[in-house]
């Protein structure tokens, strides 16, 4: 009967460690639902190959690597929204990666553009304009 309590107390205590766990790793300090707005003001469409925001506290850039390339036509807006992990409330940059498009299958070499810095919030807004 003892060894059945234990059993029964030590199961318990491993599922409960492992849902605390689980909470803290999927991230209270992940920026939820950030926006990512993109206006290309250029006379040709441009691909959107990557997004990466800077890490102040670790001192490194973060790669958002759910990210897929996102084609804006010329004189367009388009929006993603994205969780930023390890920001929630803290000083940020977003990074974006672009490619112009130059007829056909043929694209320009990456062109990269930094975001002022900002202090992430879930649900905030970062904007990039591209133009000449």
């Amino acid at each position: 009967m003892f060894d059945c309590i234990k059993m029964i107390f030590f199961t318990a205590l491993t599922i409960f460690i492992c849902i605390g766990t689980a909470n803290t790793a999927v991230g209270p300090d992940n920026c939820k639902d950030v926006t990512i707005k993109i206006i290309n003001n250029l006379q040709q469409e441009i691909k959107v190959t990557e997004l990466k925001y800077y890490d102040y506290d670790a001192q490194k850039w973060r790669n958002e690597y759910t990210w897929t390339a996102l084609k804006v036509a010329p004189g367009m807006v388009r929006r993603r929204k994205r969780n930023l992990e390890h920001v929630d409330d803290d000083r940020t940059k977003v990074r974006i990666h672009y490619k112009r498009h130059r007829g056909g299958m043929s694209w320009t070499g990456i062109t990269t553009l930094d975001s002022d810095d900002f202090t992430c919030h879930d649900g905030c807004q970062v904007s990039f304009v591209i133009e000449d």
